[in-house]
């Protein structure tokens, strides 16, 4: 046969790259290393001969990082002075002066040649001079976007972050009376907090409220969240899938919409890793080979101009579902992971379930069940044929397996099964696992509004065990304790619940009830008085029926 042509292959280049490589790699091809498999070579290979205006550019895009980096950290640690944190100033120093030897050698030094030390150390004054400036600009603009708290105090912003991580966990656990007061309680508080409003809107995604959420989204840049535009933009294109995928007429047809939607946004964002992996896996899903090799060089080139800066927001909504740890041992799967933790961080359920499929291999068989069923869940699919599982040989994910089998259960109403479930949580020795809380305090509750009262203080007491979140232990407790007449048991619990940043009028109302019963009539009024600091507050039904109830007759009201 006659050879029609011959065509020389380059494992050192993408294929979507432009032709000015293609010489570099003719020049160089004896020198190259063979490749390794878990990561791309030509990235190391570009580097080296990249354009100085790249590496210019490259330069100070790092050294920006860098100053964002350190001003975030001394923020979030309260750091006032170089004592306080000599260790960590010393190790940023180090990073921040490799940075600036980079500046001087790609920018400075072009612009200013030198021969002798002397012009050199001159020339040294007008990088300290533009320096200066830069990072002055930089924490100008940092100040005013990223780190923007009404309060003026990371401090602040964490309380805010964690009393909404409460609110989730409580709308979970069946408590949504004091969920919702919490709420509105604090939207009020943070009216004009940019923080707040980012996590209402990403607790919106999550529990498919896209109507509000798209409120949110039309707001101009500078009045949302640092960085929010990009996982506004991100979101957006979630909640358009979302949508299009509900009124489809033909199978998979929102498919290419998405795909056409990551192809505008890469476009708009082209140093994010998100859409680039997102794609390849659906890519990879479809078992499109030039997509999935096309994205996979994409992505891989991005990884080390990467940096990761994901802003600091409540517990997802799986995160409350499922915590577990998974260990991922190969590069692809380590890196793939931290996107599917991203998507769930935002909320947007289904990318993250599309991408963990390209890694779910690596996963044991519990792992891989815990985390589709949460999903499942979570996105309000999960059919009547989906059959719940165990695994009994594994006996690390005994009490994990257990409580998504109750969560499955619970989600389809089957209360008396998901409580069966719950149940052996309380025999398990796991603390570490947080996602377990859920499911102890889902029983809790039912069984106080049962009336089994000490299988409901034994739940609650279990929940303490893990630390995080106690009030709403005590608060159960407390008025577990009261139902059976322990008085001073109940009003010990009551006061542990107040020593949390939040004024709950009914655990004021019930340290109330108590004193009036115990014949503290003075202490009571006050207490009464505290619980009502709020004039727009109110008492539940299930305490004035506790006050009706009582024999005033036997109430000395003398004071």
């Amino acid at each position: 046969k006659r050879t029609f042509a011959t065509i020389n292959i380059s494992f050192y280049i993408p294929i979507t790259e432009s032709r000015s490589g293609r010489s570099i790699i003719t020049k160089n091809i004896d020198n190259i290393a063979p490749a390794d498999e878990d990561k791309y070579v030509c990235n190391s290979l570009l580097q080296d001969n990249r354009s100085l205006s790249y590496k210019r550019e490259d330069a100070y895009r790092k050294f920006n990082q860098e100053i964002k980096s350190i001003a975030m950290n001394i923020l979030k640690n309260n750091i006032t002075d170089y004592n306080d944190s000599k260790s960590y100033v010393c190790c940023e120093l180090k990073i921040l002066t490799w940075k600036i030897t980079d500046l001087i050698a790609y920018d400075f030094n072009v612009r200013v040649p030198t021969e002798t030390s002397i012009e050199f150390t001159n020339l040294l004054t007008l990088v300290y001079k533009e320096l200066t400036q830069r990072v002055y600009n930089i924490l100008n603009t940092f100040d005013n976007k990223a780190m923007t708290i009404d309060q003026g105090t990371i401090k602040e912003d964490t309380k805010l972050q964690r009393r909404m991580s409460y609110i989730k966990l409580l709308n979970e656990a069946g408590d949504k009376k004091l969920a919702n007061f919490l709420l509105e309680k604090f939207s009020q508080t943070y009216a004009d907090n940019s923080t707040w409003h980012f996590c209402k809107f990403l607790y919106d995604i999550e529990t498919l409220n896209f109507d509000s959420a798209l409120e949110y989204a039309k707001k101009p840049v500078r009045e949302v969240y640092h960085r929010a535009h990009y996982y506004i933009e991100l979101a957006g294109i979630y909640i358009k899938y979302i949508q299009f995928k509900r009124n489809e007429k033909n199978f998979n047809e929102a498919l290419p919409y998405l795909i056409e939607m990551l192809n505008e946004f890469s476009i708009q964002f082209p140093l994010e890793l998100e859409p680039w992996i997102l794609w390849h896996c659906i890519y990879k899903q479809c078992g499109y080979l030039p997509g999935i090799e096309f994205t996979r060089l994409k992505y891989e080139n991005l990884v080390n101009q990467h940096y990761w800066d994901f802003p600091n927001i409540p517990y997802s909504r799986f995160s409350i579902y499922n915590d577990v740890y998974v260990q991922f041992y190969t590069k692809k799967g380590q890196l793939l992971f931290i996107i599917v933790k991203h998507f769930l961080w935002l909320g947007t359920y289904i990318f993250a379930d599309i991408v963990f499929d390209a890694i779910s291999d690596e996963c044991t068989p519990a792992e891989k069940y815990m985390f589709k069923s949460t999903i499942k869940i979570l996105t309000d699919n999960l059919t009547e044929d989906y059959t719940m599982q165990s695994f009994d040989d594994d006996k690390s994910m005994k009490f994990l397996v257990a409580f998504t089998n109750g969560n499955i259960a619970y989600y389809r109403g089957e209360i008396s099964k998901a409580l069966s479930y719950y149940h052996r949580i309380l025999d398990s020795k796991d603390n570490e696992n947080q996602c377990l809380k859920l499911g102890l305090l889902r029983y809790a509750n039912f069984r106080y509004n049962e009336h089994k009262l000490l299988d409901a203080i034994k739940a609650y007491e279990k929940y303490l065990f893990f630390g995080t979140g106690a009030f709403v232990a005590y608060y159960g407790l407390g008025k577990a304790m009261y139902k059976l007449n322990r008085l001073p048991e109940a009003e010990g619990h009551f006061a542990n619940a107040t020593n949390y940043p939040l004024h709950i009028p009914d655990i004021w109302a019930y340290l109330a009830l108590i004193n009036l019963r115990l014949g503290r009539i003075e202490n009571a009024l006050k207490l009464w008085k505290y619980a009502h600091v709020n004039e727009n507050c109110t008492i539940s039904k299930e305490i004035l029926t506790e006050l009706e109830a009582l024999d005033h007759k036997i109430l000395d009201l003398f004071i």
